[in-house]
């Protein structure tokens, strides 16, 4: 078991301080529909980047262990925010991954076994839908 933390500190004015427990520091912001600021971190945006970030990872993780190498992979990752009795939740996260390398069946089956153990999307009650693309020579 592993326990993750994060402490936030109020800085005035929509604007926060997140501080983790790995060293990193962010500031953050409400997004600008809802009286924050451009160019800073929103929940919503880091919400979504767990997400692509942790398939992305998973997906490594997955193709050391099967033993293949992978010559580009990147992630388009857009969640829908809505309000459903009363309340704001995300209700659907589209997960577009793009693998280029040269074993396009064992990427996709790779890909496959990144959707199904990636614990963010694991950890959230959103509908996920995957839209992988795998790109190479068929082996």
């Amino acid at each position: 078991m592993y326990t993750y933390n994060a402490k936030i500190v109020y800085a005035g004015e929509r604007m926060g301080k997140l501080c983790c427990s790995n060293g990193m520091e962010l500031e953050f912001s409400a997004p600008p529909e809802f009286g924050g600021y451009e160019g800073f971190a929103t929940p919503e945006d880091l919400f979504t980047a767990s997400i692509a970030t942790c398939l992305m990872l998973t997906f490594e993780t997955v193709c050391k262990k099967m033993g293949i190498d992978f010559q580009s992979f990147e992630c388009e990752c857009e969640s829908t925010l809505e309000e459903i009795d009363g309340r704001e939740m995300m209700t659907k996260v589209v997960i577009k991954s793009k693998v280029k390398g040269s074993e396009v069946r064992k990427l996709e089956k790779a890909l496959k076994l990144a959707k199904k153990y990636c614990l963010v999307t694991n950890s959230i009650k959103s509908e996920v839908v995957f839209e992988p693309e795998v790109t190479g020579e068929k082996n």
